[in-house]
């Protein structure tokens, strides 16, 4: 009987890693709105000293610094919205773009989140008059125009007017989720199924930002029950992803003076570090090892910080072998992509590292 060999193409990678953490700035000292400089900073990581400076071109009317920010991994850009423009910045060409987004009288747009390569954007519909009968949609919009290509209309109601925000993206059930009025709610990108629930309430507490990592949902909360800003506790609660039940909670030891929580909140795969900034401060919290640590950015008269996003970039030198035969590979029993999600181990046209039975590990390239 002949045997057949097979084969796979095995690649050797040298690599680099580049931990970047960027933060928007504006200065508003000219005193006219149209005038603002919004400026995107590169900032260090433990201290917040400036790294490199880039003022947007982007006019932005209504004087919001781009917010929601999102990166997108295959063009190295971050993407921002403001005044309902979309703007997109690359941090390694420093090549800036912008659109407008398509507007009707009596709405307005949210947040954004860029996942598999597709742009999401909240929408708001309040021609009805009444909070209670606002519309609130997704959108899946073209990410070079802004033209609509999809629309869904959620069916929670989001009692206090707030669209869903704070969004974040489950990789393993391909959910959209966000917070609005103590309500959290998932939208699947794949099946349009919408499901929600909500947070338990208490008394002279509200809720703030949500992230989802590495299978496990975040979300900030504030008591403001002493009725002092500078002792306000402010807190980061992991929860039941089904039912809002509290999993675990930390206080920040960190003061925050003008009463906000930490938001704009992201993740460092790397250190395995929630990050957030509030009142011109980072803080940065540990979610295996419960370690907080925190630093002051530079203050300047007549500015302000906007919202932070933390990329992992890496540097590659491939190598390829062509003659490693499947039957001296060990199984493989996991599998994550290049920023530390889980991934499916048949993951094809894709650098993946592997996780095998034997402990070893290896980053390899699969193709159909």
């Amino acid at each position: 009987m002949k045997r057949t060999t097979l084969l796979f193409l095995l690649l050797t990678i040298n690599y680099s890693f580049s931990q970047k953490l960027f933060i928007t700035k504006r200065d508003y000292s000219s005193g006219n709105v149209s005038t603002h400089i919004h400026s995107l900073q590169e900032i260090n990581q433990t201290n917040g000293n400036l790294i490199s400076n880039y003022n947007f071109s982007t006019s932005f009317p209504n004087s919001y610094s781009p917010r929601s920010l999102s990166f997108n991994y295959e063009t190295n850009e971050i993407i921002g919205e403001a005044d309902g423009i979309i703007v997109k910045y690359n941090i390694d060409t420093g090549i800036e773009t912008s659109f407008n987004l398509p507007s009707t009288l009596n709405t307005n747009y949210g947040e954004i989140i860029f996942v598999k390569n597709r742009l999401f954007i909240t929408k708001r519909n309040y021609s009805r008059g009444n909070v209670s009968t606002y519309i609130h949609s997704l959108q899946e919009i073209n990410q070079t125009n802004g033209n609509i290509i999809s629309n869904y209309n959620f069916s929670t109601s989001f009692p206090n007017s707030y669209s869903p925000r704070s969004l974040s993206f489950n990789y393993e059930t391909n959910e959209i989720i966000g917070e609005a009025d103590g309500i959290i709610v998932k939208y699947n990108i794949d099946t349009g199924i919408e499901t929600s629930f909500n947070l338990p309430s208490t008394q002279n507490t509200n809720y703030g930002e949500i992230i989802f990592v590495k299978n496990r949902l975040f979300i900030t909360k504030r008591n403001y029950s002493s009725g002092n800003v500078s002792t306000y506790i402010h807190s980061l609660q992991e929860i039941n992803q089904t039912n809002g039940n509290l999993i675990s909670n930390y206080n920040f030891s960190t003061s925050f003076p003008n009463s906000y929580s930490p938001r704009s909140l992201s993740f460092n795969y790397e250190t395995n570090e929630i990050i957030g900034e509030a009142d011109g401060i980072i803080v940065k919290y540990n979610i295996d090892t419960g370690i907080e640590t925190s630093f002051n950015l530079p203050t300047t008269l007549n500015t302000n910080y906007g919202e932070i996003i933390f990329i992992n970039t890496r540097d590659y030198s491939l190598s390829i072998n062509k003659n490693n035969s499947i039957s001296n590979i060990p199984k493989p029993i996991k599998a994550y992509d290049l920023i530390g999600k889980e991934v499916s181990t048949n993951t094809k046209n894709e650098v993946i590292i592997v996780v095998y039975k034997n402990g070893s590990r290896k980053k390899i390239f699969q193709i159909n």
